[in-house]
């Protein structure tokens, strides 16, 4: 097999790059592992304390989501953070929508919200539902407040857990009714769904060149990789601040000063 060239793919840095791209992943690693002693307590889960577990299981993947970022970060990659960082967002506004108001509805809303369209459809056939991995479903939507969500499911068809109780019916509409539309929509949502979605990938992907004509960036482009790290400990930072404050954390304010010390890397004043 022919060895591709070089400027087809960026597989190695150039030192100072490498350098600089080892201390972005370093610093989310570091946030991440902090985080993860925060949640660490948090994580005893119980059958019957489903009702507030919601803001956990969201921080937690939030976490996932971050140790990959730094990953990928860390070789110079900047297309595929971009898919990470969109549902990166959209747990950070799970949580924001949480903490927001009816915070134990909500909460129990998103746990159960998974369970509901499996447990109507074997319920339609005639199958005792029984989650094996850790929900027996028949059991849980028997019983309050998992009954009232069925119900709620039931009447309105709802798409979405936030659209449960009369919320928002769409994700922008969600960051519409939080009043996080015109900061964060087009340049976060937006600009990252065409990335999932593959919408964005000709007139992005070409470059002028000097003699005139176009050109492809390599694979590994790297461009973003500084937009990439900001906005992901930007989010990062915030969704921590969420968690402790839903959780009603003892030490949130231990937490807020660790919080901003990470501030001057999502700095973009300039």
């Amino acid at each position: 097999m022919n060895k591709i060239e070089n400027k087809l793919i960026n597989r190695e840095l150039e030192p100072n790059i490498k350098s600089a791209y080892a201390y972005c992943s370093d610093r989310i690693d570091s946030l991440v592992d902090y985080s993860l002693g925060i949640l660490k307590p948090e994580l005893k889960i119980t059958s019957n304390s489903l009702g507030d577990s919601g803001p956990i299981f969201i921080f937690r993947h939030i976490l996932d989501l971050l140790d990959s970022i730094s990953l990928l970060i860390r070789t110079g990659s900047s297309a595929t953070p971009q898919l990470l960082l969109r549902a990166l967002f959209e747990s950070y506004v799970y949580l924001v929508y949480i903490a927001e108001k009816d915070t134990l509805r909500r909460q129990n809303a998103y746990v159960a919200f998974n369970s509901l369209e499996n447990y109507i459809y074997d319920k339609k056939k005639g199958i005792n539902t029984s989650d094996q991995r850790f929900i027996d479903a028949t059991f849980l939507f028997s019983k309050q407040p998992y009954k009232e969500i069925l119900e709620n499911y039931e009447n309105k068809n709802a798409e979405h857990w936030y659209s449960l109780f009369g919320g928002p019916t769409s994700f922008k509409k969600l960051l519409r009714y939080l009043k996080l539309e015109d900061l964060y929509y087009s340049k976060i949502y937006k600009d990252y769904s065409e990335n999932v979605h593959g919408t964005n990938q000709s007139m992005r992907n070409l470059r002028p060149l000097p003699e005139g004509g176009i050109e492809f960036p390599p694979l590994r482009d790297y461009q973003y990789v500084g937009e990439i790290f900001g906005v992901a400990i930007m989010i990062a930072c915030q969704s921590l601040t969420y968690f402790a404050e839903i959780r009603k954390l003892t030490n949130l304010g231990d937490i807020l000063k660790v919080v901003n010390d990470y501030s001057n890397d999502y700095d973009f004043s300039d």
